[in-house]
């Protein structure tokens, strides 16, 4: 059984909450994230801010001013995939169907983050595969931003099936610095 097809019936059988092989064979805890983890969310969003600024459309002190409730209604209005290690919260991922008549065949993934002490344990690519998991059940095709100086994230996302079709020039802007994004796609039928 492929490791995809593992994760495809354990997502199945779980409901949704799932525990993830991944390539190392080491095991993620994945589900979730629900109200009760508004706390760590928000703690692991602004890490997240803080430690890759460039990465992310949203800034560090725009986020940190928002008060808890914010990240909980964010939980709540979003699904948001957490991956913990040893029962703390270490990764994320966002995944969201767009609700237009014409663009619901398609699924968005955001937010992507992973402790760097973690970095090359599987636990992203655990994540990643969850959220296209997910996306089986809803879309038809799943579609990601990413910095184009970002490569081990390009090269994470190219490893799962994502391509690029396109770069948005200047996408995001941090001070006086522009960032191109790359636009990916990842077919599921």
């Amino acid at each position: 059984m492929t490791r995809q097809r593992f994760v495809r019936s354990l997502w199945s059988i779980a409901g949704g909450s799932v525990t993830v092989h991944s390539r190392l064979f080491m095991v993620w805890p994945i589900r979730r994230l629900v109200t009760a983890d508004g706390a760590a969310f928000r703690a692991l969003r602004l890490e997240a801010l803080q430690t890759y600024p460039d990465a992310f459309g949203s800034i560090y002190e725009d986020e940190v001013a928002r008060p808890l409730s914010s990240f909980i209604q964010q939980l709540e209005k979003n699904v948001i995939l957490g991956g913990f290690d040893h029962g703390e919260l270490a990764g994320m991922i966002g995944f969201y169907r767009q609700s237009g008549p014409k663009d619901r065949h398609k699924g968005v993934i955001w937010g992507m983050y992973v402790k760097p002490r973690l970095h090359g344990g599987g636990l992203a690519s655990a994540l990643l595969d969850s959220a296209i998991e997910l996306g089986k059940t809803q879309v038809e095709q799943i579609q990601l931003t990413v910095v184009t100086t970002n490569q081990r994230a390009v090269r994470l996302y190219e490893a799962s099936g994502f391509r690029g079709y396109g770069i948005e020039k200047n996408a995001l802007k941090s001070g006086e610095r522009y960032f191109d994004e790359l636009l990916m796609v990842r077919f599921l039928t």
